[in-house]
């Protein structure tokens, strides 16, 4: 078994995505496996992103030892700014902006954070979101733009 990584997550939202726009649409099990990858794409893609050094923590080890042990922990060059960021380690950039749906307000390349109708919260990228409300679970009725 392989891992999943985050193109071929982006392949398989893809093709689900045209499958549901077909005549008979998807099953109630793709579109849980849908949703399930859509909340998956965006820790994908932050795993990739990480720093090889501090994993995105913002401290790396410096090669020395503690007497006790313990490795000597330095702060990475990576420029982590975790000061600024959010709990989830995103910087946010906006408040909170209801939405009724319709068409995609953001550019489809921005990250967004979303409150969807079942009260779920998810991340990632604008054109993974149910900006069209079709009385589904994961219709958005909330966002705002973040950054990586």
């Amino acid at each position: 078994m392989t891992n999943l990584t985050a193109s071929e997550a982006r392949r398989l939202i893809e093709r689900l995505h045209h499958n549901q726009t077909k005549e008979h649409g998807i099953s109630i099990l793709e579109e849980k496996y849908l949703a399930a990858l859509e909340v998956a794409l965006p820790v994908l893609e932050q795993q990739e992103r990480q720093c090889q050094k501090c994993g995105g923590t913002g401290m790396a080890d410096s090669g020395g030892t503690q007497p006790w042990g313990e490795p000597i922990m330095v702060e990475c060059d990576c420029q982590f700014e975790q000061q600024e960021k959010g709990n989830d380690g995103w910087i946010v950039w906006g408040e909170w902006i209801e939405w009724n749906g319709g068409e995609c307000p953001v550019k489809e390349s921005d990250w967004i954070e979303a409150r969807l109708r079942d009260g779920e919260e998810a991340g990632g990228l604008a054109c993974h979101g149910e900006w069209e409300h079709k009385n589904r679970s994961f219709d958005i009725i909330a966002y705002r733009v973040i950054e990586q």
